[in-house]
This record gives structure tokens, sequence and C-alpha cells, in this order.
């Protein structure tokens, strides 16, 4: 994560606080920041700015597979280990009262409880991350009804390639992909991108 990046983060929900405060004092609301979901901003937003401003859009993605990284989170894809992210993204969470979460995208193999145990705790104690996620990703064979973990692209008990379907959390909640061949619905260009591009931690 670039330093000079996280101040101007830093600088920008500052400004909005202030902001809040004298709505508050000066309205009968209650005002607060949360982290967007942005189950499609992200993808939309990307892809209007890179066609409005091509040269100057900075985003993620290509070949219109874009998008922006949510809310203050670090890039899906940083290179910085789980304790970092855990202590950068920790110090926007009293800043954003209505609403945060932290993800830790987990790898295939299963995790070991007590080390998931002793980083909780950790979590838990040591940081101000507020609301968190451990999260791992499914393939579902909808030929023979075996789930795997991970992003499979065949069933590990039948081979099929085309009925595989990939579930995953799209922000605060797991979602059905649409990775199938038979799939109605699911994440947008975008958003399948940044699924692509999700580092993931092994615990």
């Amino acid at each position: 994560a670039d330093p000079e990046s996280n101040k101007l983060g830093h600088k920008v929900i500052d400004y909005i606080n202030n902001k809040i405060n004298t709505l508050k004092s000066e309205t009968p609301y209650r005002w607060s920041i949360i982290q967007t979901p942005a189950e499609s901003t992200a993808y939309r937003f990307a892809t209007i700015d890179k066609k409005m401003y091509p040269k100057q859009t900075i985003c993620n993605g290509e070949n219109g597979a874009y998008y922006y990284t949510n809310s203050n989170h670090l890039p899906v894809d940083t290179s910085l280990s789980l304790p970092e992210k855990i202590k950068i993204e920790s110090e926007y969470h009293p800043k954003t009262g209505g609403g945060h979460i932290f993800h830790a995208f987990m790898g295939e193999s299963y995790s070991d409880p007590e080390s998931l145990r002793s980083l909780t705790n950790k979590i838990c104690h040591n940081s101000d991350i507020g609301f968190w996620a451990y999260s791992s990703a499914l393939s579902y064979c909808n030929k023979c009804g075996t789930l795997m973990k991970g992003l499979q692209e065949k069933c590990t008990h039948c081979g099929e390639t085309r009925e595989v379907e990939w579930y995953d959390r799209i922000t605060g909640y797991v979602q059905q992909v649409g990775h199938s061949k038979s799939a109605s619905g699911g994440w947008n260009a975008g958003k399948k991108q940044e699924l692509i591009d999700r580092r993931r931690f092994e615990q």
C-alpha cells in the first residue's frame, strides 16, 4: 500500500466526518459514514470513467471488466501480509461508524482451528476492526451435487466442466457468481475480475 494514498484516504474520511459533525449540530438527523457495499458501483463507475476519461482513469481490470477498489479497503491483490492488511484497514473502522467490514479471503486448504482462533483473538484484542469475515470460495457441481473448496473449473468427483458453479462473498454476503453454463444471473464483469484478482490467505 502506498503511504501517500493511505494519507489521502484518511484526509478524505476526516473531511467527511467533519462535515457530518457540522450536520449533526445543525439538523435533528443522525449522520454517519458507511463503507459502500458496491456490488455494482465499483464496476459501473470504473466503466463510465474509463469511457469518459480513458487516459486519466486509474482502475483495476481490463477489456471491459473494470472495477475500483471498494471503500477504503486495500486492493484485493495486495502483496501485504494479513497482519499488515489488518493494521492499515483497522485504522478506518473507527471513522466509519455507519458500518464497515474487513475481508480475509481464505485459500483452498482448510484453516487450522487453533490458528484461526489465535487470529480471531488478535483481531479482537489488538486491532480496531469492528466487523470482519473469513471467506472461502466454493464450487458446486450442478451435475452430481459435489461441493468443493476453491474456484474449480472441473468437478473433482465426476469430471464435469460446464456445470460447475462458483460461490463467494460478493460484499457482505455469499452469492452465486454465474460461472456455470446454465447460470441465470450472477456477478457483473468487474466483480468477476475482482474475484479472480483476490489474494487468498492460508491460515
